[in-house]
């Protein structure tokens, strides 16, 4: 069949592609319309009246059309010679016009479906009538099942870059599918030569997934930039806040040596404060008391050097190291200032060794002897507690304070006032001389309350039991502990009892001057062996 020159400028307009589009939008070139009224053109001019019925040009023709002249063709070739090759097509093509019918040419003709509904009605009657105009004719209804298989293979693609990337070449491209499939039927309708149009078909397609393809890598592009700018971001607040960490370390160090230097000025105040309030006229000078019994330990040995026995030493070393709470007596037998005198190298030897060590001695005043009182001892021992540990009057659960001191009326709530101060202290050595307490009770008026001897050795072992922690080690000095208190020394000391002297036979041997200067001799050993003697077990 000829070809008309207008035939011709025809079949060019429905291969030529659409030229780029311009930015003026009233100007772009529509390829879909391009080609639709280029075919409507070249069908009524090539197919007959009846033809043209059976296409329905001017109806509507739909997907369910084009599935029932499949089906039909299948029933026809059902009945007739059983080409499994013909069947084996068409069953592939109505397979995929089902199952693709939402998805690859139903995808394409959609764009078009809602503003030129006669778009899609021509190319699936174009499709239709395919079917039907070749139903007689084996080896064309082969091909005809077989390009359109073909053609919905390569176009299940196009709906899903359509929707994710809507932009106006897309729909360019997909307009342009849509171009070469509405050739391909009128190809197909004129002459049956159609595998050009396949390709090109596919090449179209080929096109909308590289539209796709670049877009998605504009997008992955876009995502890694973003990315890059969180991390240097990330990178920025890392150092910010390290700066700032950095920053509120330097600040809360700074605050807490603030919080310290005034926790301690606070606490000195408070302790000074105290300690001003306990130290009253009848309350002992610590400092003053061991000075004296040294100067007199110190006189009396240029004449008499006193040493305690070897026994003495081996108890006063076990119960130096045994950790447990508990108390020692330490009397003379024979010279009556033996006991003060183990007081003072006792207490030499526990402060050159930094251990801590309370201690209540006999003192002497310039102008008039002192009358010392209980309350005043137990002030001067506390008074020394709180310079051992200022933290008395700021820790722990019930810290003490002025108000603590200032309710204590009596001889019992110093007493208790005393054990809560060294309550804290894990280790602690106390020396009381018993003769300092006898001159205390002695004028009992001045305490407004009966209190003998008995009942402060009694408060001290009292003190003793109730000492949860250990590390308590008290010294009672006397001379002759019998004859000053009517307390068994054995209930109360147990076998931790040393005497401080050798006897009077020693005395009597002191008046010799070769005794003296042996004792003399032996003085310095004597005084390196006392002082280990006085060393805690590190156990």
């Amino acid at each position: 069949m000829a070809v008309s020159t207008r035939e011709r400028h025809d079949l060019y307009a429905l291969r030529t592609p659409s030229p780029p589009p311009l930015d003026l939008s009233a100007l772009r070139v529509n390829p879909a319309q391009d080609a639709f009224e280029s075919a409507v053109v070249i069908l009524q001019k090539e197919l007959t009246h009846d033809e043209q019925k059976l296409l329905q040009l001017q109806g509507k023709t739909s997907m369910q059309d084009v599935q029932k002249a499949v089906k039909d063709a299948m029933d026809e070739y059902e009945a007739k010679i059983k080409s499994s090759k013909l069947r084996g097509w068409l069953a592939s093509c109505s397979s995929r016009i089902l199952y693709y019918g939402s998805v690859s040419p139903s995808a394409v003709f959609d764009v078009f479906v809602q503003h030129h509904p006669e778009y899609v009605s021509l190319a699936w009657g174009a499709m239709k009538f395919l079917f039907i105009a070749v139903l007689n004719h084996e080896e064309l209804l082969t091909e005809i099942s077989k390009a359109v298989s073909k053609i919905a293979d390569v176009l299940p693609r196009t709906e899903l870059h359509s929707v994710l990337y809507p932009t106006q070449r897309m729909q360019d491209s997909v307009a342009m599918v849509y171009a070469k499939i509405l050739e391909f039927f009128v190809l197909a309708v004129r002459c049956l030569s159609f595998k050009p149009v396949i390709e090109e078909i596919t090449e179209r397609s080929r096109r909308v997934d590289e539209l796709a393809s670049a877009a998605s890598k504009a997008e992955i592009r876009d995502l890694h930039i973003r990315i890059h700018r969180l991390d240097k971001t990330l990178v920025q607040v890392t150092e910010m806040m390290a700066v700032q960490q950095q920053q509120q370390v330097l600040y809360n160090e700074s605050l807490l040596g603030a919080q310290h230097e005034y926790k301690q000025l606070f606490r000195k105040g408070q302790v000074e404060d105290i300690r001003n309030y306990l130290l009253l006229e009848d309350t002992p000078e610590s400092e003053e008391s061991l000075a004296y019994c040294r100067s007199m330990r110190n006189r009396r040995r240029r004449t008499m050097p006193t040493q305690i026995p070897v026994s003495a030493l081996e108890t006063l070393e076990s119960w130096v190291s045994d950790p447990s709470s508990s108390l020692l007596l330490a009397q003379g037998q024979g010279i009556r200032s033996s006991s003060l005198d183990f007081a003072a190298d006792f207490l030499d030897a526990v402060l050159d060794k930094d251990y801590p060590v309370l201690w209540a001695l006999p003192s002497a005043s310039e102008e008039e002897p002192l009358k010392p009182s209980i309350s005043g001892i137990l002030r001067s021992l506390i008074s020394q507690a709180l310079a051992l540990d200022p933290s008395i009057v700021s820790e722990g659960v019930n810290p003490v304070n002025m108000k603590h001191f200032k309710m204590c009326k009596g001889v019992q709530q110093w007493f208790a006032l005393f054990e809560q101060c060294i309550t804290r202290l894990p280790r602690l050595f106390l020396v009381v001389d018993m003769g300092l307490i006898e001159l205390a009770t002695s004028h009992e008026d001045e305490e407004h309350e009966f209190f003998k001897v008995d009942h402060f050795v009694e408060f001290l072992a009292e003190m003793i039991s109730r000492r949860v922690r250990g590390g308590l080690k008290i010294a009672v000095l006397s001379w002759r502990f019998a004859v000053s208190t009517s307390l068994d020394a054995d209930e109360v000391f147990d076998q931790r009892r040393i005497f401080t002297d050798q006897g009077r036979r020693a005395e009597r041997m002191m008046r010799k001057p070769k005794f003296r200067a042996m004792l003399k001799k032996r003085n310095q050993r004597f005084v390196e062996r006392f002082s280990s003697s006085v060393t805690i077990s590190s156990q």
